[in-house]
Parts: C-alpha cells; sequence; structure tokens
C-alpha cells in the first residue's frame, strides 16, 4: 500500500477522513471524535480499492433516459489520494438506471464493504445512533 493512499467517504449518517481519522456523524447532535483505523484495516481498504479499480469508475453516473427518481435520495461520495493522484466519485441512489449500471453497482458494493470496515471500529461501532425518519 502507498504511503500517501487516503481517502474520505461521505455518506448520509457520517463522513469519514482516514488521514486524520475523523469521523463526524451527521445525525442527531453532529459530533466528531478521532477513531483512526488499523493498519490491517486500510490494508484491506486497500484492497479493496484495487479489486474494484476504483481509479476507473468516472466521476458521477449518468443516468439513462428512461430513468426514473426514488426518494429518498441518498448520495455517496468517496475521494481516494493514491500515488499523488486525487480522485472523487459520486453515486446517488435516487436514480434506477444508469448508463455504467455494473460499474454503479460495484461502486455500491465497494461503499458497502468500505462501510463495514469503517464501522467494524470499535469506537464508532459503540457509538448510539439517533434514529433517522425520513419524511
Amino acid at each position: 500500500m502507498p504511503k500517501d493512499f487516503s481517502f474520505t467517504i461521505t455518506v448520509d449518517r457520517y463522513k469519514y477522513y482516514s488521514e486524520s481519522g475523523v469521523y463526524i456523524r451527521k445525525h442527531g447532535r453532529d459530533s466528531s471524535f478521532v477513531a483512526p483505523l488499523a493498519h490491517e484495516e486500510m490494508s484491506l481498504i486497500y484492497d479493496l480499492f484495487k479489486k474494484y479499480d476504483f481509479m476507473s469508475f468516472p466521476l458521477t453516473f449518468k443516468t439513462t433516459k428512461d430513468a426514473s427518481n426514488r426518494y429518498p435520495a441518498l448520495f455517496t461520495t468517496v475521494e481516494i489520494i493514491y500515488e499523488g493522484e486525487r480522485k472523487k466519485v459520486m453515486n446517488t441512489t435516487s436514480i434506477n438506471k444508469k448508463v455504467e449500471q455494473k460499474r454503479s453497482d460495484d461502486f455500491n458494493k465497494f461503499c458497502t464493504e468500505l462501510d463495514k470496515i469503517i464501522c467494524s471500529n470499535k469506537k464508532i461501532r459503540n457509538i448510539k445512533y439517533a434514529p433517522i425518519i425520513y419524511l
């Protein structure tokens, strides 16, 4: 894993910065604390980065002409720094058909696996979340 490998993920309920280990909970009362990932966890994330070929994802996933909207719309953004390059990719759940649907699905799988690793951190796992109600 390169020394400069780091990431930021923003999902509906939190934002996490791997470089500083800062975790920001976004619902209830916003709060932040430091919860750095262990080297083993970062290695797992790096393996995911390579497995899904993150650098080949488009910056956003374009919709097809016959796509329809779904609500609530949730957005996921991942920014990765790797060997001096920075790439930021964003996807949304509000559109059900994308031009590159398989790559969109791969990005969502990448994010789900990334989320599991982050949320397995003991400090993060023990946070009590406020209930979220979408209207």
